[in-house]
C-alpha cells in the first residue's frame, strides 16, 4: 500500500532466470499451445510490451506482456547482440504496427518476429503445413 491506502499492482514482466527484465529485442515465443506463437520485447514509458501480429487483433500489434499468452511462461528464441541491435529489432518490428501489417496464413507472427531480426519473411509453422500440405497431395495423386 501507498501512502493514501491505495493498493500498488506491479505490472507483469517477463524475466531472465536470473528475474531480470528481458532486453528490448529479445524474441519470445509461447510453446503452451498447438500453434507457436511469437513476439517481440519492447518498452514503452518504462513498461515491458509485446510487438506481435495478431491473430485476435488481425494485425500487428503492441500489447502489454500479460496479454501475450496470459502470464504464462514464454520461452526465448532470439536475443540481440546489443543494446543497438535490439532497438534495430524493436524498429523494424514496430514498422509494421505503424504500416497497419495485416494478419494472414502468409503474413504471421513467426513473420514478423524473422523480418525484425533478418529482413525476410519466415514461418515455421506455415512451412510445415504447406509440406504436409504437399505431402498429402502427392500420396493421394498415387
Amino acid at each position: 500500500m501507498d501512502a493514501r491506502g491505495m493498493i500498488y499492482q506491479e505490472p507483469f514482466v517477463y524475466r531472465d532466470q536470473f528475474g531480470f527484465p528481458l532486453a528490448g529485442g529479445t524474441a519470445i515465443e509461447d510453446r503452451t499451445t498447438l500453434v507457436r506463437h511469437q513476439g517481440i520485447i519492447a518498452y514503452c514509458n518504462w513498461n515491458q510490451v509485446i510487438i506481435e501480429n495478431s491473430f485476435r487483433h488481425r494485425q500487428a500489434v503492441v500489447i502489454p506482456s500479460i496479454e501475450f499468452n496470459g502470464g504464462k511462461t514464454a520461452w526465448i528464441i532470439r536475443q540481440p547482440n546489443d543494446q543497438w541491435h535490439g532497438e534495430q529489432i524493436v524498429q523494424r518490428a514496430n514498422a509494421d504496427v505503424v504500416a497497419g501489417v495485416k494478419w494472414t496464413l502468409l503474413n504471421n507472427c513467426q513473420d514478423l518476429v524473422t523480418r525484425a531480426y533478418e529482413g525476410k519473411n519466415g514461418s515455421k509453422t506455415r512451412d510445415v503445413v504447406m509440406l504436409g500440405g504437399l505431402a498429402a497431395a502427392l500420396i493421394a495423386l498415387f
